[in-house]
């Protein structure tokens, strides 16, 4: 009986030990837990960055994985008549026309052949292999930049994001890093503002804007970044993130910004900051020419920057989302900069009183 109450003494205390702390953040800790099977996954990535030996690479992942839960891509996959998923993947053909090829016969032999929308959460499904690429990569290509010398909050802000908003997750910077590597050519002989003028004037020239011409028959809000190279066209919300896959796999800090509704009008925009070396904010509007801080054509109602990470003073944080409208207010991760495009002025209004005056 004694071995029994020693032996129980002294695994009780490390037990304890070993369910007490992960010895992980707090924010990122809470987030693992909500990743299930995948934690592994996610835990993967961490150990490299720890084995890696540089403590901002420590810091990249935890900052990608605490701010991860609220991310998702919106995709969609084929289903005959029974829902039976239908195996098609148009990036492994090499080029748009291609796939739409192959695709028809596929269509014609399939009966009830429908596309199915899928919310697919980054916390379940991302792989640590992929983190663990985007965060080499980005790392090498900030570090190779014009653009080496901003803060560190800036990089884990606008170059390190594996995703711009809410797209289909796909393997992008190296193909990106490559195809537009003349861009960090250019960089060192012209500023940050002239060579934006070059990726303006090489976007124009092979990439079709389809706003107001034609909409996508599939469920897909947003192409993702390596279907953006291979059909070559998209709406303007597709052009401004193609600006920001571009200019991040150079090393180059820069964002998406959305013009939710025009103040006298229905339609939205979509547009780019970019930072130069010294964090400096350029407006890049490839819809415009010049592209570059420009005055925008009218009043917007808001212009608001979308952030990888959750932004603690959003109405989300602070309202329950059922007395929230549908849109952006919904949303936890975005800055309003109204006032970088447009003359903005704080007004108080008194509420009325709900109090009957008495007779």
């Amino acid at each position: 009986m004694s071995k029994r109450i020693l032996f129980l003494l002294l695994f009780i205390p490390l037990f304890c030990v070993a369910q007490h702390h992960t010895g992980y953040p707090a924010d990122v800790e809470s987030v693992l837990k909500k990743s299930g099977k995948n934690r592994i996954e996610l835990e993967k990535a961490i150990t490299w960055c720890k084995k890696n030996g540089d403590p901002l690479k420590v810091r990249a992942i935890y900052f990608l994985i605490a701010n991860m839960d609220i991310h998702y891509s919106a995709d969609y996959y084929w289903a005959d008549k029974n829902g039976h998923k239908v195996s098609f993947d148009e990036l492994s053909y090499p080029d748009f026309k291609s796939a739409l090829e192959a695709f028809a016969p596929i269509k014609l032999n399939t009966s009830g052949i429908h596309p199915v929308p899928e919310i697919l959460w980054d916390i379940n499904t991302i792989k640590g292999e992929y983190l663990i690429n985007n965060i080499e990569e980005a790392f090498k290509a900030w570090k190779h930049s014009s653009s080496k010398n901003i803060s560190f909050d800036n990089f884990c802000e606008y170059i390190l994001p594996y995703r711009v908003c809410f797209e289909p997750l796909q393997d992008w910077r190296s193909n990106y890093n490559k195809k537009f590597s003349w861009i960090n050519e250019k960089t060192k002989v012209n500023s940050i503002e002239q060579t934006l003028s070059y990726v303006y004037t090489d976007e124009r020239s092979w990439f079709t804007d389809t706003w107001g011409k034609e909409d996508r028959s599939e469920p897909l809000p947003r192409l993702g970044a390596m279907q953006l190279l291979q059909r070559k066209n998209g709406r303007c919300e597709d052009i401004a993130d193609l600006e920001v896959f571009t200019l991040r796999s150079q090393g180059i800090a820069a964002s998406l910004n959305v013009i939710p509704f025009w103040a006298t009008a229905s339609d939205s925009h979509f547009i780019n900051t970019v930072f130069n070396g010294q964090n400096h904010p350029i407006q890049f509007d490839v819809s415009r020419t010049p592209p570059i801080n420009n005055k925008l054509a009218r009043e917007p109602s808001k212009v608001i920057r979308i952030t990888y990470s959750k932004q603690s003073n959003v109405i989300a944080n602070n309202e329950p989302l059922k007395d929230i409208p549908n849109g952006f207010m919904r949303t936890l991760n975005y800055i309003d900069i109204t006032d970088q495009y447009w003359e903005t002025m704080n007004l108080s209004c008194p509420l009325s009183s709900n109090q009957v005056k008495s007779k």
